[in-house]
């Protein structure tokens, strides 16, 4: 029996065009292409090593951040768990899910993100 260990790693982002939900229903869109083993986002996520043969070893959460007075300044957070490591789920959500949600929605849907300047 192999274990796997899961890595959650979290992105904030500042709000842009699209919001929370809007981005969590389009990214779980994307995610239900995994579910087609000869899909071009399969085939991306398999390069990376991850294994989608369980569709579970992929979880990507959306939420915003703790309101203020201006909704516009509020974040967007983006929780990504994956059988792996935290370097594979930044580099899942940077390689593979961001192109295909910013082709879906638009290069404005999260503005830069907030935790870039700490890396």
């Amino acid at each position: 029996m192999t274990v796997t260990a899961s890595a959650t790693v979290e992105l904030r982002y500042r709000r842009g065009s699209a919001s929370a939900d809007a981005i969590s229903a389009e990214v779980q869109e994307i995610l239900a292409d995994l579910d087609n083993p000869d899909s071009e986002l399969t085939k991306s996520v398999r390069d990376l090593g991850i294994d989608v043969a369980d569709r579970s070893a992929v979880t990507i959460r959306v939420r915003e951040g703790g309101q203020g007075f201006e909704p516009f300044l509020t974040p967007i957070i983006v929780g990504i768990t994956v059988n792996a490591s935290t370097a594979i789920g930044a580099k899942l959500w940077n390689a593979v899910i961001w192109p295909h949600l910013r082709h879906r929605l638009g290069p404005r849907a999260l503005l830069d993100r907030e935790d870039e300047a700490e890396e």
